[in-house]
């Protein structure tokens, strides 16, 4: 994780990229959604007790507190009716 000291350099180097209005609100939504995509697998993998790209468990095995995904795909999924 950066520190304040860092995390000001950096917003500082990427200001001198910024040059209309339109430049910033891009790199503010950029910026907001890698942030919260990096929470959300943060907060998932968490949950799962395991990283996006490891091995999953073995098929005998559960995740932590026993708790296993299900998918199930209907028939309406599949034909575009919700």
């Amino acid at each position: 994780m950066m520190g304040k000291e860092e995390l000001e350099a950096f917003a500082r180097e990427a200001a001198k990229t910024l040059k209309t209005e339109q430049d910033f609100n891009n790199s503010r939504t950029m910026l907001t959604k890698v942030t919260v995509e990096a929470a959300l697998n943060a907060k998932l993998d968490d949950h799962l007790g395991y990283a996006r790209h490891e091995q999953l468990p073995s098929e005998n095995s559960r995740p932590p507190g026993g708790l296993h995904l299900t998918m199930a795909v209907t028939r309406n999924c599949l034909q575009g009716q919700n």
